[in-house]
């Protein structure tokens, strides 16, 4: 929150910036920078030198660094200005939606506003204007996102919804073991049978962001209710041309080839083969 006040060229809070302050957003963006320079990070644009400061990656960058406890004290006094002990206050659920949905609103505003202000405005405000493009930026559950696949279809198992127990009861009642009605043995749900994932292999991509998607993935396909007991999930790894195809028919399956997983590829992009592939 510092770093944006300080980026704010207004004169209400406008400051010169203490050594102090100076030399650790210099420490800070470097390591950032660092961060994405590594052999399977993405390259940052001319326009875009340093990352943006978020929480997340100031938190990151200084847990790196293994700064000393004086050190420490010295960045808590330099930027610790305000507390929060009166934040976290009880209130309805539904006023806390409220407020979200209010600043949510307000962001979007802002954002709107800045952007299409006059470029000294811009300017003047980047490091806010930048936070509030990464704050409002869309995101995506990606468990939502896969039940777009799923389809209807009857499946194997008990459905009590559906089920009434009055008929059955009068039934043990009227005849002594005999129900008058079974309950349903199957039940229509929607769920992922046939599902295809293709992995860009090439050299631009992050070898840490694919495991990290792939692990994303098994925990949502390990929920039963995502998809059929029979199922089959292919697994593509494609670079400019496919390189494996695993398919994955249980829980089992996934599992082992998520303990044994390797990256094949690391040639050029091209996504052509893998439509053709799976088309074929």
């Amino acid at each position: 929150m510092e770093n944006v006040i300080d980026g704010l060229y207004q004169k209400c809070v406008h400051v010169s910036k203490s050594p102090l302050r100076r030399e650790t957003y210099l420490r800070i963006g470097k390591a950032l920078a660092e961060a994405r320079k590594g052999p399977d990070a993405p390259a940052l644009g001319p326009s875009r030198p340093v990352p943006v400061f978020t929480a997340e990656r100031i938190y990151r960058a200084l847990v790196d660094m293994k700064l000393p406890e004086r050190r420490i004290q010295l960045l808590q006094n330099e930027f610790m200005v305000d507390f929060h002990d009166l934040w976290e206050q009880d209130e309805p659920e539904r006023q806390r939606q409220i407020r979200r949905n209010q600043w949510e609103d307000n962001r979007e505003k802002m954002q709107t506003a800045m952007e299409t202000g006059s470029e000294n405005s811009k300017d003047d405000n980047e490091s806010l204007l930048d936070q509030i493009q990464v704050e409002n930026r869309e995101r995506y559950d990606y468990r939502r996102f896969l039940r777009k696949f799923a389809v209807l279809k009857e499946e194997m198992q008990a459905d009590p919804d559906s089920f009434d127990y009055g008929f059955y009861t009068y039934g043990l009642s009227l005849y002594g073991n005999m129900p008058l009605i079974e309950p349903v043995e199957s039940r229509e749900v929607y769920r992922v049978e046939d599902f295809v994932i293709v992995i860009d292999t090439s050299m631009s991509c992050s070898g840490e962001l694919v495991r990290r998607f792939l692990e994303e993935t098994y925990d949502v396909l390990s929920e039963t209710e995502s998809y059929f007991k029979k199922v089959r999930i292919h697994i593509i790894q494609c670079d400019d041309k496919v390189q494996s195809d695993v398919m994955i028919t249980c829980h089992q399956d996934l599992k082992t080839y998520m303990d044994g997983f390797e990256i094949k590829g690391r040639g050029g992009t091209d996504f052509r083969p893998a439509f053709e592939y799976v088309n074929g």
